[in-house]
Formats: C-alpha cells, structure tokens, sequence
C-alpha cells in the first residue's frame, strides 16, 4: 500500500463515534435534569398562586360579612347583618379540596384546584384568621399560607 494514500480507520471512526455518544449523553442528561426542575418549578408556583387565590377570596367574603363562626374545625361560616348565612368555606375530607358555598347543602364546588392537607381558621367579633391553609403540590411539596381579615360589616 502506497504511504500517500489518504482516508480514515475503523480505529478513528469508532474513537468519533464513542466520543460523540459521550458528548449527546451529557448534553440529554442536563436536558431532562433541566425539564424536571422546571416542571417542579412551575407546579410549585402553581400550587403558590392557588393558596394565594383561596385567602383572597376567603378575605374578600370575610370582609363583607358582619359576622363569622367556626363551628367546628376547617369550616368558616359568615352571615350577614340580619344573621343570614352568606357564605361557608370548609374542607371537605372526601375529596382533600377546600369547598364553599352557602348553608350547608349548597356546594359551589372547590375553591381552589390544590389538594389541602390543613385548613385551620378561628373567629372573634372583629377578625377572622386563616392561622394555616396547608396546600400539596402535585410532586409532594407543601405550601403554607397564613392570613388574616376584618370583619367590615360589623353591627
């Protein structure tokens, strides 16, 4: 065989070969190591945004009560100045979800999409206290939130 003759081995391409697979196998490895913190990520600020949402709305029903009552343990009961039932949240232990609605029949569904683990309120004449509203995001993270809100429709 003349010595000029030009071309690759077996011996070089395989070298390529095997460190191009080193090279991809890096590069997909950070990929979905990037994919899953994002998706853990964003869940999380989801499940942020839906316990964020819950005391918005308790606080915004809360307000235009004059009265609120928590007969037992997870559920918010608020009536207006004539004493009429206005609105009750409660967890609902069937479905981990925290309901409202008005009396104890009608159920306006969940307030929010989380799944609740602990849903903790108390009452007095002037203020109602959210002191934990646990939520759990969907890849096992848990999210407390605290609130509190005045009764501005007192008599």
């Amino acid at each position: 065989m003349p010595r000029n003759q030009r071309g690759i081995t077996i011996l070089e391409v395989t070298l390529v070969l095997m460190l191009t697979s080193i090279v991809m196998m890096g590069l997909v490895g950070f990929y979905l190591h990037s994919q899953a913190t994002w998706l853990e990520s964003s869940s999380q600020a989801i499940t942020q945004r839906d316990a964020t949402l819950a005391l918005e709305r308790i606080a915004e029903r809360v307000r235009a009560a004059s009265r609120a009552v928590t007969p037992v343990p997870g559920t918010l009961v608020l009536y207006d100045r004539g004493g009429t039932e206005m609105h009750r949240f409660w967890l609902e232990p069937s479905d981990s979800l925290l309901h409202h609605g008005v009396g104890g029949t009608v159920d306006d569904g969940p307030l929010v999409n989380s799944r609740v683990v602990r849903f903790d309120v108390s009452a007095d004449t002037a203020l109602v206290t959210v002191t934990s509203l646990v939520l759990a995001g969907p890849h096992g993270a848990s999210i407390e939130a605290r609130s509190g809100a005045a009764l501005y429709n007192r008599p």
